[in-house]
């Protein structure tokens, strides 16, 4: 997803400043624009994910067992969504921005503290299931520098539902890409052999050179141990 963002990203920024003619390829200036609007757009577009993802995370501190699960997981998807049209008002990618926003709250909103647990099995009203319907913890009992441990600020029910309402989202979203995709080939346009060849391989190229690269830094950060000496510098 990160590599199709920074594709839209470039594609914008080539389709702004590249215009009919020759004469553009050979001007520095062009370049040093494109370049200049790249990374704008890009640093622009993270900038508002972290400002807005900061912010949401402090709302799920400071509201910490006082919302209801239906009321939880409502504010989960607006605080997900509006980043995207902040970033789109501004003249940034929307797309960057709700990626870097996803990330953000899955581990610090959802966070880990029911990863690798079946909560499927609870219902609302599950006696086994915690009856407030937020963890154990008490609110007030829920110190700052708790909130940057990634063990989340929602109940188990709560992750279920957000969980469910995402996969069925993001099946509907990809069969309606995929038909879009289908459905473009039988538009009228002029077919370049040229331009086919060079967008399969660059996707090739571009992804066996994301996935070595990617590889390798999450092994290093396996064999350094990166996540548990995160969470130690966060607890200090």
């Amino acid at each position: 997803l990160l590599n199709d963002g920074v594709a839209i990203v470039l594609f914008d920024t080539l389709q702004a400043h590249l215009g009919e003619g020759d004469e553009v390829f050979g001007d520095p200036e062009t370049y040093k624009t494109m370049a200049r609007d790249f990374v704008i757009v890009l640093g622009g577009s993270m900038a508002v994910a972290i400002g807005l993802g900061t912010g949401s995370v402090l709302f799920f501190w400071a509201t910490y067992g006082r919302q209801v699960a239906v009321g939880e997981v409502a504010t989960f998807f607006a605080c997900a969504l509006i980043p995207y049209y902040v970033a789109e008002i501004f003249g940034f990618s929307g797309i960057i921005t709700i990626l870097f926003m996803g990330f953000i709250m899955d581990y610090y909103v959802m966070g880990c503290r029911w990863h690798g647990h079946d909560v499927s099995h609870y219902n609302d009203d599950d006696e086994e299931a915690p009856q407030s319907d937020v963890p154990k913890d008490s609110a007030a009992t829920l110190r700052f520098r708790d909130v940057m441990d990634g063990q989340g600020l929602m109940s188990p029910q709560c992750c279920k539902h957000v969980g469910f309402i995402s996969h069925a989202l993001a099946s509907v979203t990809e069969t309606i890409v995929f038909a879009y995709l289908g459905l473009f080939l039988f538009d009228d346009k002029v077919y370049s052999m040229m331009l086919d060849q060079v967008a399969v391989w660059s996707c090739i190229i571009s992804r066996a050179v994301m996935v070595i690269l990617l590889s390798a830094l999450v092994n290093l950060a396996i064999s350094w141990d990166l996540e548990m000496r995160l969470g130690r510098l966060a607890r200090r």
